[in-house]
């Protein structure tokens, strides 16, 4: 059991690592060739429109064998990073149109292969923890892609600045190719080997399972109207992602360096968010509360990040640190109720269509920041976010008060 949780684990890091580095690669590649904001919000409303369509790959997770699927999409992964990089002395010769298109079309290729191994191993976890550890496993997987992705910020954007996109794939391609090989090492009976005439299935039964996965979410009620209001404010979470880059080479840094900066104290806090859960017993908190006051302390803290660009710096970085560590607890939470709420036969299809429904509004409010750069300002939209999430806070206190039970359901 051990050994397929670090084959879970280490495999699940490399492959968060790589796309990140190539999502951030070609987000900077555009920034740099076009310097349009426009250009540059179509990444963020691409990445946010695969996490809206998720919910189409819920069947495939809960039906196919998982660790098969696991093998085939990390090497589809390798297979478009490689790609990318016998298409690049094209690229450097050809129009517009190809430099936008074909490095989009290899992203969208790996990050649907991504959006595909995340709900995995939300499926797979409960079959290889205890109850009682789950949220204690959650936070250390979680922790450690944070921690890692703290360097990886930091490195991502040295390569970016000081040697060149070309390298920056080779490293995802390479790291797509250890994840393949962790994976490998996963040995699950449970889950591998139920089933297996099951992996085929015509459209019809598709349609019926994905049914079954809406069905049980809208059977948990207080779960399914939670996540309305969260809808809301990732809106709001579209704008402030897809100005983030412009407003920190505006304000911070000329470079990549700032925006990278930005990140890596973003990550930092996370980390520090998700460490602080390992001490946090679900059972002796009021569910609602916890996440009311999570809410409106990020929100609080995240006014900072525009406010430290007329005082200090130093204060937009302690601003983004503090609001991703109350943003990394409530993530946890939420994770850790799904699983402990969601039979596990249905797990990957509802965590899928949470998937979908919480990115809905994203692409919207990628382009409206885009917009809002465009004719306005970079500063607005980080407003925005941090009002958002105060009165997100707030909807969670009044639906504690409406409540009899300060818990969601329990399975």
């Amino acid at each position: 059991m051990l050994s397929n949780i670090k084959g879970l684990l280490f495999g699940r890091v490399l492959t968060n690592l790589s796309d990140s580095l190539v999502y951030m690669a070609i987000l900077w590649y555009f920034n740099k060739s076009f310097s349009s904001p426009l250009i540059t919000s179509s990444i963020f409303i691409i990445v946010s429109t695969i996490d809206l369509l998720s919910f189409s790959f819920g069947p495939l997770v809960d039906r196919v064998n998982s660790k098969r699927l696991l093998l085939v999409c990390t090497q589809v992964q390798i297979l478009a990073s490689f790609s990318l990089i016998l298409f690049l002395p094209f690229l450097e010769q050809s129009t517009s149109f190809w430099k936008i298109l074909i490095p989009i079309f290899f992203l969208v290729i790996i990050l649907i292969a991504s959006a595909i191994i995340y709900p995995l191993e939300s499926k797979m976890l409960p079959n290889l923890v205890s109850r009682d550890e789950l949220v204690k496993v959650n936070s250390v997987f979680q922790l450690t892609y944070k921690t890692l992705n703290v360097f990886l910020d930091a490195a991502s954007t040295i390569i970016i600045s000081f040697i060149s996109i070309k390298y920056t794939f080779i490293l995802t391609g390479i790291g797509f190719a250890a994840a393949w090989y962790f994976y490998r090492l996963i040995k699950l009976k449970d889950i591998d080997l139920v089933n297996k005439t099951r992996d085929l299935f015509g459209i019809q039964q598709y349609i019926v399972e994905l049914r079954e996965g809406l069905k049980e979410l809208k059977r948990h009620r207080k779960l399914l109207n939670s996540l309305y209001p969260l809808v809301i404010v990732n809106f709001f979470y579209g704008i402030f992602n897809s100005t983030l880059p412009r407003f920190s080479s505006t304000y911070l840094s000329g470079s990549a360096f700032g925006y990278g900066l930005l990140l890596t104290f973003s990550s930092f806090g996370g980390m520090a968010g998700i460490a602080i859960m390992n001490f946090i017993n679900l059972k002796s908190v009021n569910d609602y509360n916890f996440i009311a006051f999570s809410y409106l302390c990020s929100g609080f803290f995240q006014m900072f990040l525009p406010l430290g660009i007329f005082i200090n710096p130093v204060i937009s970085i302690a601003g983004i640190f503090f609001s991703s560590a109350f943003i990394g607890m409530v993530n946890i939470m939420f994770m850790s109720l799904v699983q402990l709420t969601i039979s596990e036969d249905v797990l990957g299809r509802v965590s899928t269509i949470n998937e979908s429904l919480l990115s809905s509004m994203i692409p919207i409010g990628s382009l409206f920041g885009g917009l809002l750069v465009k004719y306005f300002n970079a500063v607005i939209p980080q407003y925005c976010y941090g009002i958002s999430l105060m009165i997100l806070g707030a909807s969670f206190l009044i639906q504690n008060r409406r409540n009899k039970k300060n818990k969601f359901e329990r399975r």
